[in-house]
Order: structure tokens, then sequence, then C-alpha cells
């Protein structure tokens, strides 16, 4: 509970020890895993304790976190509570009271690029049963984990789209038997085939048909998104574009490619990318259709910013400006915020909710900050 209102964050992330592959993988696909013999995955540990590494390093990046006291401290010493307790259900729940936050929806941070096509160092080569193994595993163990979360951990379990007849066999598996809120993917299509291609709608029409929300959810290692442009070496630009653009692809994909309306129950979230980029990719997409149907009849029978309004949340953080571009614009029914932890993101951690309102309260009423904070994300996670 914050100032009185009741908090879901939307988006925050497992910190998954090494030892789950192992423990969680069956031996013939524990190779592919972070650091087996067939990855090309780059998974050093970020810090001894398991935290997070801010350099190349390996060392715990410059003082950037307020201390509270006009200070600032650096990741490590702003999150030793957590790091201590290697990111255990307790941590996070530590956490949750220190931030006035009351349910939380977690996603993966080493497992997030397990699937991907592309990485850091090069391409990924992975045969669809080695995905499918590594997502059951890390499934498995979000069941373990969350469960001992006393309710309020969530977790959303990974589907890898190689094989659209395994993803929705896993999806299925993950919500009636692990009890999981949602479900979530990576942006970039391993097999080239966008997501509004025919081939996944096993997979979405069983999604649909479960009533949970699948996430969409970038990673900036493994996004090709402006590679050719600046390589590899660019981490500002990669770090800028990876996370909206991608997402902003799969949204024109979905919802002016057909399967929001061929699936009109199917609930997608776009999750880090900032909440800004949907009011003007609306109304481009929009002007688009509009241009598209005076020569030939366009994919779907309504407007895209349709299906987004009936079947879209998307995920700002704490103080963007953007969320009140998008009330204005109408989406104030499919706003979320996140914070991200244990991501280093806010430098007045662990006050996120704090930036929230602080921004929000200027230009939101009272209502539309507890949709944005409640009401929203649990009609999104079906939370009562």
């Amino acid at each position: 509970m914050y100032k009185g209102f009741k908090v879901i964050d939307a988006d925050s992330h497992m910190m998954e020890p090494d030892g789950i592959w192992d423990k969680y993988v069956q031996p013939e696909f524990r190779p592919w895993a972070p650091g087996g013999a067939f990855s090309k995955l780059p998974f050093p540990r970020r810090l001894p304790e398991q935290g997070f590494s801010l350099g190349r390093d390996g060392k715990p990046g410059p003082a950037y976190i307020s201390d509270g006291e006009g200070g600032v401290i650096n990741y490590a010493e702003a999150y030793k509570p957590y790091i201590d307790r290697q990111f255990d259900t307790k941590a996070f729940l530590m956490y949750m009271d220190a931030a006035g936050i009351d349910l939380m929806v977690l996603y993966p941070t080493a497992a997030l690029p397990l699937t991907a096509v592309e990485t850091g160092q090069g391409r990924q080569i992975m045969n669809p049963k080695a995905a499918a193994a590594l997502e059951r595993g890390y499934n498995n163990w979000v069941y373990d984990f969350c469960n001992q979360g006393e309710g309020r951990l969530m977790g959303a379990g990974g589907i890898d789209l190689r094989d659209a007849e395994a993803a929705a066999q896993e999806a299925r598996r993950c919500v009636k038997e692990l009890g999981m809120k949602a479900l979530y993917f990576l942006p970039q299509p391993p097999l080239g085939i966008p997501p509004h291609d025919p081939y996944y709608d096993v997979l979405w029409g069983e999604i649909a048909d479960l009533g949970v929300p699948v996430g969409v959810h970038g990673q900036q290692g493994s996004s090709p998104v402006g590679r050719n442009y600046w390589g590899t070496t660019f981490d500002m630009g990669r770090a800028a574009t990876s996370f909206p653009m991608e997402e902003m692809l799969v949204c024109v994909s979905m919802i002016a490619g057909g399967v929001m309306e061929r699936f009109p129950n199917l609930k997608v979230v776009f999750l880090e990318s900032s909440v800004g980029w949907a009011p003007f990719w609306l109304w481009w997409l929009d002007d688009k259709w509009k241009q598209h149907s005076i020569v030939r009849n366009p994919e779907t029978t309504e407007l895209p910013s349709f299906y987004f309004k009936r079947q879209c949340w998307i995920s700002g953080e704490p103080e963007e400006p953007g969320f009140r571009h998008c009330v204005e614009d109408g989406l104030e029914d499919n706003l979320v915020t996140a914070t991200d932890f244990p991501h280093p993101e806010d430098i007045n951690f662990p006050r996120a909710m704090d930036d929230f309102y602080d921004e929000q309260s200027k230009v939101l009423s009272k209502e539309q900050i507890q949709k944005i904070l409640w009401d929203n994300p649990a009609r999104l996670y079906n939370i009562s």
C-alpha cells in the first residue's frame, strides 16, 4: 500500500541462480543453458554475491543512487540487503514492503534471452527441443520460487516461438498446472516469421482460451535493431532503440496484422519500452490503415487503435511523462507501471513509487492514478 493506493508492480525481474539449470533441465539439454558448452550467451557472474554489474570489468559501477542524505552510493551498496540474501523470495518481499508494493509480477533476467536468435556474441543456434526444454526448466523453477512468496509474487512463464504447437502446450501447462498469471516471449521471431503469421494461431488461440496475458519483453543484448546501423559497440544506441522499436514492430504485427481481430479474447502487454510511443504509433498506424484502405482492402475491419484499446496494455517507468499523453489519447485503461527491481535504473531506489506519485499527481487525477497502480494491472493479470 502506498499513500492509500494498492500497488501492482507489473514488471520486475528474477535473479536466477546458476544452479537452476542443473536441477531443472534434463541432462541432454544442459549444455545449451547459460554458460553451457553449446551456448553463445555471455553469462558471467554479475557480482560475486550474484548482484548486477554496471561495468565491463564485472565490478560494481559508479555511485549514482541517492543515499537519502544528499550523497550517492553504488549498486552493490544500495542493494546490499538483497544481494546478501542472493535475491531470494524474502529479499523481494523486503523490497516490496520498503517500496509500498502489494503484488509483483516477475519476468526473468538471465533466462530472458535464453532462446534468443541473436546475442552480443553472434547468432545463437538452438534447436526447438533444446529451447523448449530450457523454458520448461525455467518455468518449473519460477513455480517453486513464487510458491515461497506468501501469495505476493507471481511469475510469468516463458514460451519459445520456434515450435508454435509446443509453445501452446507449454502455455497450457504453465497456467493449468503451475498456476501462472502471465506468459511472455521475446519480440524477435526466431524463425523469421512475424507474429501475425497464421503459423502462430495455435499459440495465440490457446493463450486467448487460457485467459492470461502474454507479455512482450525485449532484451538489449539479443536485439538486432540498430545493429546494421552502428554495430555492437554503441551501447547507448542499442539501449535506446532495442526495447521500444522491437515492441513497436510486434505491436503493428499483432494489431494491424489481424491477430487481435482473430482472437478477441487475447490480451497483450508491452513491457519496459516506455508508454510514450503508444499515442504516436497508434495515430501513425491508423493513418496508414486509412491510406491503405483507399486502394485495397486492409487486413482488419477496424482501425489498429481499436484493437490496442480493446486488448492491449503498456507499461511505463514511474516518472515518465508519457502517461499524460496516453491519457489524453484515451488510453488511461491501458496503462500500468513497474519498478524493474532489481535492475539498476532508479537513482531514487527504493522509492520508485515516490517518483511515480510526485510526477503523475501533477497531471493525473486520483482515479487515473488508481487505475494505473491497481485497477488496470489487476484486470490485465486477472487479480481480484
